[in-house]
């Protein structure tokens, strides 16, 4: 008999609900959950499997501030294989290491940990590349992902490295970056361009959005995942002014309605 697995996920561009929906094809028997729904529903408790999986984003070197509270809170088998894929666009980080300290608390550890490359959905800093571009990253990560399946399926034990100096760098980075979550939401604006559709209320994974005459208003348990921006059929909501001009990237292989949240909110 196949080994129950569980795949937990956070993911706004679909880049990691796409790694994630690619491993449950090749490994049978397993099941895949949202970390922001399991939050909301107050579910922790997962002790019936034996292979656990995190697939999910490089957010400043390091977790989303919700994946951090979910793995504090998550209680499972401490003989469970645990592996975590992260996607990210260029750097590295210390979000191996960070999982393994929330992990340890628990007398578990992490078995395997790597990295893999799709495009930026960072839309602050970069904006989506060229389609020729976005086909070649794809194709390399089909590659990467089957690998991976593999190396799960085999329960191998490997992590990628990140050696001192760069989990000290990484440190520094997601502290101050965390501090400046708070804030973080008086920086959206939209434009008269907004229709009212709602989508960026339904695809925010904090619910930190909310329509008022039509109108989206931001709390302040904002994530950084920038998807109220990326989503946005009319590019009415931008932040600051920096990403006004740039072109949104949401993986082309994800419906937006695997991504809405709308059960969450209140």
């Amino acid at each position: 008999m196949n080994k129950k697995t569980i795949i937990f996920y956070f993911s706004q561009s679909g880049n990691s609900l796409y790694v994630a929906k690619k491993l449950v094809e090749i490994i049978e028997n397993t099941k895949l959950v949202s970390i922001p729904e399991a939050i909301y529903n107050n579910q922790y408790k997962y002790y019936n499997y034996e292979r656990v999986g995190f697939i999910i984003p490089l957010y400043f070197m390091s977790m989303p501030n919700m994946v951090k509270e979910f793995i504090s809170k998550l209680e499972i088998s401490k003989d469970s294989y645990i592996f975590s894929i992260v996607t990210r666009a260029i750097t590295k980080g210390r979000i191996f290491h960070d999982i393994d300290i929330l992990l340890n608390k628990k007398n578990i550890k992490i078995n395997y940990g790597e990295y893999i490359t799709f495009p930026d959905s960072y839309i602050k800093w970069a904006e989506a590349p060229k389609e020729k571009t976005i086909l070649k990253v794809f194709q390399k990560a089909e590659k990467h992902i089957d690998l991976i399946a593999n190396n799960v399926l085999k329960e191998q034990v490997y992590r990628e490295s990140e050696g001192f100096i760069l989990k000290s760098i990484s440190s520094v980075v997601y502290t101050i970056w965390k501090s400046k979550l708070k804030s973080i939401s008086k920086s959206f604006k939209v434009n008269n361009f907004c229709i009212g559709c709602g989508i960026c209320e339904e695809t925010c994974p904090a619910a930190n959005i909310k329509l008022e005459n039509s109108i989206p208003i931001w709390s302040n348990k904002c994530e950084d995942c920038m998807a109220c921006v990326q989503h946005c059929p009319k590019k009415a909501i931008y932040f600051n002014s920096r990403t006004i001009n740039k072109k949104r990237y949401i993986n082309p292989n994800i419906k937006l309605e695997e991504l809405l949240s709308k059960k969450r909110i209140k």
